[in-house]
């Protein structure tokens, strides 16, 4: 009888998805948990419910057994602070995102963003510009965010024809009409 309830305790510990609370770390969370939480923090993050995006995948409360759970985790969490102008230091998640998958447009839209948003001087202003201008050239800007990103880097070079083309763009695809303006 014994082994048969150790045997059962066992099943449940490797079938059943993993949280664990340690002492000051992010709880740990597979399988369907994991999947679930990012799903819904993604959902979140396209309603525009950043807050409630970002706490979903707070990486200082989260992290995700799975490396490709913890990349969309790491990127909704970033794209939720930039979107917040909450926290300039995501930039660097961001960087390394795109530095993992460089041919993926939408992290290289969502770096931009972050760059565009937090720029310091011209050099990274136009840094946020190559990176999205590049997305344009190759026809592959992913959403009406990255058209506002485009928009915006075209309006600071004076470039009101490419801002205006931009925006119609975004226009034509966003949900919300509201978002399309230069930031």
């Amino acid at each position: 009888m014994k082994l048969r309830i150790l045997a059962l305790a066992l099943v449940v510990l490797v079938a059943a998805p993993v949280i664990a609370w340690a002492c000051g770390n992010p709880i740990t969370i597979a399988g369907d948990a994991a999947v679930k939480r990012v799903r819904e923090a993604e959902k979140l993050l396209e309603r525009e419910k950043y807050k409630e995006a970002a706490r979903k995948v707070n990486p200082f409360e989260y992290e995700f057994t799975e490396e490709a759970l913890q990349r969309r985790a790491t990127l909704v969490f970033a794209v939720a602070k930039v979107r917040l102008g909450e926290a300039s230091y995501v930039r660097n998640d961001l960087q390394e995102l795109h530095s993992q998958d460089p041919d993926n447009p939408v992290v290289q839209a969502r770096y931009a963003e972050a760059i565009w948003r937090f720029a310091a001087d011209d050099t990274e202003r136009k840094e946020a510009g190559e990176l999205i201008e590049d997305l344009v050239a190759r026809d592959l800007v992913p959403d009406a965010y990255g058209w506002v990103t485009a928009a915006s880097v075209r309006a600071k070079a004076g470039d009101d024809a490419g801002r205006d083309d931009a925006l119609a763009k975004c226009r034509a695809i966003a949900k919300k009409k509201s978002i399309c303006r230069v930031r």
